[in-house]
Formats: structure tokens, sequence, C-alpha cells
């Protein structure tokens, strides 16, 4: 005599028809686990990739600055202290190039700014050389033929703000 469970059709069989809820939850969860990191990982990235970007710029920046403030002092015959009713200072520079042909620089505003004259007459038409740096300096050597201009960059530490200095000969090679 066979005996017969009744209940024995009511435990599905396992024939490849599908999954259980306790694998599709597992499977669910590792494709959010890994969709979790692969965004994480991409943020990062795209931060990594705008301050190597601001910090290209920013050295694009002081190096044209650099070009042209050298190719300006190397031109120059002098480096008058007035100007018109401008007179040189930490914040202003006066370069003459030859007799009558004058180039300015001023820092104002957090910018360095640049002017070319042809006489006192004229009204100055300042152009932005860039950079939005915390602060600016022009000094000159004892012998005045040394022209230096100090750029500081702002930190959010005092103790980390970084320095630079571009030095120039007025006269350039020609002295």
């Amino acid at each position: 005599m066979r005996f017969r469970c009744r209940f024995a059709n009511a435990i599905p069989s396992r024939n490849g028809r599908g999954f259980s809820l306790l694998e599709l939850v597992t499977v669910l969860w590792a494709l959010t686990f890994v969709i979790l990191v692969g965004v994480t990982t991409l943020l990062g990235a795209v931060k990594i990739e705008q301050a190597a970007t601001a910090s290209f710029n920013r050295q694009n920046t002081r190096n044209r600055l650099a070009d042209q403030f050298r190719t300006d002092v190397a031109l120059a015959t002098s480096a008058p202290d007035k100007f018109g009713e401008c007179s040189a200072s930490t914040a202003f520079l006066i370069l003459q190039l030859t007799p009558g042909n004058y180039v300015l620089y001023r820092w104002e505003a957090g910018r360095m700014e640049r002017a070319e004259l042809k006489d006192a007459a004229d009204s100055p038409n300042w152009i932005s050389l860039g950079g939005h740096f915390g602060g600016a300096e022009f000094s000159r050597s004892a012998g005045g033929l040394l022209l230096t201009l100090r750029l500081t960059e702002s930190t959010n530490s005092p103790a980390r703000n970084r320095s630079t200095e571009i030095a120039a000969a007025l006269g350039g090679d020609r002295r």
C-alpha cells in the first residue's frame, strides 16, 4: 500500500522556471552597492578634474602675466616715479618705453590691469591681465634696475598663502 501525501503538490519544484524572492533581493542589493560605488568614484573624479583645471588656469594666468611684465620691463628705458597725475607705488608701476610711450600697471580690486599711453594727456584704457590673486606688490631694487612683481595667492590658511615673484631687469639685455 502506498501512502500519498496531500500536500506534496503544494511545494513548488525547482525546475528552472524562476527565482525566489530572497535571490532577487540579494541581486538588487548587490547592484545598488555597485552603482553607489560607481557614482561615488565618478563624483570624486569630476572634483579632481575641476581642481586640476582651476590650477592649470591659474598657472597659465601667472605665466601670461609674467611674460607680459618681463617683456614690458625689458623694453622700458626707465621707471619714472610720476606720470601726469599718477605716482608710482607698491600698487602702481610706471614704465617709459620710449619718449612719449608709457606702459602702466596697477593692482586694483583684486585684479592686475595694464594700459599703454602715448602721452600724459591720454586717458588710460585699462586691460585686465586676468586672475584674481589675493594681492600684488611692485618693488624696485636699490639701484632701480631690477623691478619685481610679487603675487600672493590667498588660501584658507594664512600660513599657507603662496607667493610668486616675477623679476625683470629694466632695459633687459641691452644694459
